[in-house]
């Protein structure tokens, strides 16, 4: 996790092909994917089955951390891997409305759905 945290993407690939387990959560359930600062790296954790809306202990997944970041190239590409933008954290937050992300293209955020 300490090397998706500091974009460190050799390690990270090196890693995984080691058999680094993606799924594994720290001690407040964040994942590497949650905690990825490259996207290169982010790349990487999907590629090798990195369940994109994994929340942890919060309820926030790697979706909403990007977005309260302001990290587009993220959000992207986590939209692109099927991220969910409805999950709800503890704090009833949401990836999506709460950061009006008019730089990133997608089919999800091209129809809007009714909150409940």
């Amino acid at each position: 996790m300490l090397a998706a945290w500091e974009g460190r993407t050799e390690v990270v690939s090196l890693l995984l092909e080691a058999g680094a387990k993606v799924g594994l959560q720290n001690e407040v359930g964040d994942s590497a994917l949650m905690l990825a600062a490259r996207t290169e790296v982010v790349s990487l954790l999907l590629e090798a089955g990195a369940k994109v809306d994994l929340q942890n202990e919060h309820g926030d997944s790697a979706l909403m951390l990007a977005a309260r970041c302001c990290r587009t190239d993220t959000v992207s590409l986590l939209l692109e891997a099927g991220a969910k933008i409805y999950l709800r954290n503890e704090a009833v937050h949401r990836a999506w409305p709460q950061h009006n992300w008019q730089t990133v293209s997608s089919p999800q955020l091209a129809t809007p759905r009714k909150l409940t």
